[in-house]
């Protein structure tokens, strides 16, 4: 089960990366301000 965890976070993340990336910086700069 971890390592089917483990890959399937993977993949999520690989997919994901982008969209979270823009969310991060926008609530920075939010934060910031």
């Amino acid at each position: 089960m971890v390592e089917i965890t483990k890959t399937t976070g993977e993949k999520f993340t690989q997919i994901y990366a982008g969209d979270v990336w823009k969310t991060i910086k926008k609530a920075m700069l939010f934060i910031e301000r």
